[in-house]
């Protein structure tokens, strides 16, 4: 798990290594890696597109109105952005 990707209510006032911290890490890894920390449906793709194999998330479902539909749509996002990669 790296971290932290963008701003988060869960991760006050750490580094925000953003999708260029993936792309430095990510590329050398020899395990896959998930990116954490203010993931959205909206930065999901940027995250992924920069090499982690996936994303962990709470807020985006767990905040939501209508969880089940956030994580569809963000399953959604993610899956795009492995395509994309491809």
């Amino acid at each position: 798990i790296l971290g932290t990707m963008f701003p988060s209510l869960t991760h006050p006032g750490v580094h925000i290594g953003g999708p260029s911290l993936m792309e430095a890490v990510g590329s050398s890894a020899d395990v896959p890696v998930i990116g954490i920390g203010g993931i959205t449906a909206n930065n999901a793709g940027a995250v992924i597109r920069a090499g982690a194999k996936g994303v962990a998330v709470i807020r985006e479902v767990l905040g939501a109105t209508d969880p089940l539909r956030a994580a569809q749509h963000l399953t959604k996002v993610t899956v795009e952005a492995h395509k994309k990669k491809i």
